[in-house]
């Protein structure tokens, strides 16, 4: 549903999978600083408040595969309090992976200048 919204903003999510993959880093945990994009007051829902959003560089490799170009999407937790995501939990969009799942190892890669993993 927020697809549309992102479009009119000028990111397109045409080449993404409609899902994220909801990766785990703990025992690490990241932080935000620079978005490659990022929109606010983003009124997707008739029945929420809006919402901000970023979105990070990112490229995730699953097993011997090829580099996979991803984006962190990272609803701000500050516009959605009754929403809790785990610090050690990101949640990456990216073209539809054959074969991947729940338990896989993962490794991802991300902009250090975008954002941080510790």
């Amino acid at each position: 549903m927020q697809k549309a919204c992102f479009q009119e903003r000028g990111l397109s999510l045409d080449d993404y999978y409609l899902g994220t993959i909801n990766l785990s880093i703990a025992p690490h945990q990241y932080k935000a600083k620079q978005a490659k994009y990022t929109f606010r007051q983003v009124k997707w829902s008739n029945n929420d408040p809006a919402e901000d959003f970023s979105f990070f560089d990112c490229r995730i490799i699953i097993g011997n595969q090829q580099a996979i170009k991803g984006l962190i999407y990272y609803p701000h937790p500050e516009t959605k309090p009754e929403h809790f995501q785990p610090p050690d939990i990101l949640e990456i969009m990216s073209s539809f992976i054959q074969n991947l799942h729940y338990g896989n190892e993962v490794i991802i890669e991300v902009n250090p200048q975008q954002i941080e993993i510790s």
